[in-house]
């Protein structure tokens, strides 16, 4: 798999404010990771908790909600 860098926008649940980031993109990933600060700053709210298994193997939980994204004009919810 690879990995790589693009300029993306995440947004708020409802699509109507979103904020610039670079980001990188692990071609094999399931599931989008952004900063927590970023995400409560535009209102998205947990609505479960999941465990995942790191690289290293290690074992950690995290909350887990649902928001929009803009990908090159693309928009979307993750």
């Amino acid at each position: 798999m690879g990995a790589l860098n693009v300029t993306m926008e995440i947004g708020d649940p409802q699509g109507q404010r979103f904020e610039q980031v670079e980001a990188i993109v692990d071609i094999g990933a399931t599931l989008t990771s952004a900063p927590a600060s970023l995400l409560r700053r535009l209102g998205v709210t947990p609505s479960r908790r999941g465990t995942f298994i790191l690289a290293n193997g290690e074992r950690v939980e995290r909350d887990l909600g649902e928001t929009r994204v803009r990908v090159e004009g693309i928009d979307t919810t993750t």
